[in-house]
């Protein structure tokens, strides 16, 4: 992580940016505040349209994990650490 640690952080700030997170999280204009996406959408299509960006989110999570942090591979490879398996170790780092 440390010779990639500046690419960690540009793509940590892109993440943000394209899941709508904070400071990012105006992904449509001032006027259509009062009558965008959330007022448009009722009940299960609203509820659809959240569960992907959450989707997104965690897709972006597991993009990180797996070009940063080691992906499925455990921290230390030694005997307390390797007894787990890999989805324990991608579901942590995710």
């Amino acid at each position: 992580l440390i010779p990639l640690f500046p690419m960690f952080i540009m793509f940590s700030v892109s993440m943000l940016a394209e899941t709508n997170r904070h400071p990012f999280d105006l992904p449509e204009a001032e006027a259509e505040l009062v009558s965008g996406y959330n007022i448009e959408y009722s009940a299960m299509t609203f509820a659809l349209f959240f569960l992907g960006e959450y989707a997104n989110m965690l897709l972006m999570s597991s993009f990180a994990s797996i070009l940063f942090l080691g992906g499925w591979l455990p921290l230390f490879d030694f005997f307390p650490f390797n007894i787990f398996p890999g989805s324990f170790w991608f579901s942590i780092k995710v």
